[in-house]
């Protein structure tokens, strides 16, 4: 099935509007967000193509293939969606190089270069991207955010006891909070429905 691009006239004025992507193994999700309500958000999904020779390619093809993409926006969020992460307390990523937090807990960090996000307050993810990613988005996108999947889903819980899942068609993000305190963040691959409530 043929995708509808995202071209330029999409949006007269950009510069009003926020961008918010998420680079996954297979696709690219896009939510565009109007300046003010009465404006509809703007939300696509892009195949990446699965016969580029590099994932980095991949994500290229499909920014370049989609002009609007490139609009200078108010404000650039990348979410990057790796299995590469790990939670620690805010203090413990602010007083140590996350590459040490890594190499603490034997990740593999060839070829990749670590970002921290910070959800909330008390909470850091550390997390490996690969550096060929990491540079193209920063070299695309000035000023850009880049974040951890997990990260907005933290960000957003409801601060009671409750657990908050974020399904697509193949995985499922968990949190699960006390609270103020949270107790669970995780995302588990998972391939049928089944699956993903085996999870939750």
């Amino acid at each position: 099935m043929e995708q509808e691009i995202l071209s330029k006239d999409m949006i007269p004025q950009p510069e009003l509007w926020r961008c918010a992507m998420e680079i996954g193994s297979d696709r690219l999700d896009v939510a565009l967000f109007p300046p003010v309500a009465t404006e509809r958000l703007i939300h696509r999904t892009i195949l990446l193509n699965p016969d580029a020779s590099s994932h980095e390619k991949a994500v290229q093809e499909a920014i370049y293939a989609n002009p609007l993409l490139l609009s200078d926006f108010a404000r650039i969020d990348v979410v990057i969606d790796t299995p590469d992460f790990a939670l620690v307390p805010a203090e413990t990523a602010g007083s140590t190089e996350p590459e040490a937090i890594f190499k603490a807990a034997s990740f593999d960090l060839t070829d990749k270069i670590v970002e921290v996000s910070q959800p909330d307050d008390s909470i850091s993810i550390v997390f490996a991207v690969p550096a060929a990613i990491a540079g193209f988005i920063r070299r695309t996108f000035f000023n850009v955010r880049i974040n951890h999947s997990l990260a907005p889903l933290i960000a957003t819980r409801l601060h009671a006891s409750a657990i908050f899942a974020s399904v697509t068609d193949s995985k499922v993000d968990i949190i699960a909070a006390d609270g103020n305190n949270l107790l669970l963040a995780n995302s588990f691959r998972c391939a049928t429905p089944e699956d993903a409530t085996y999870y939750i």
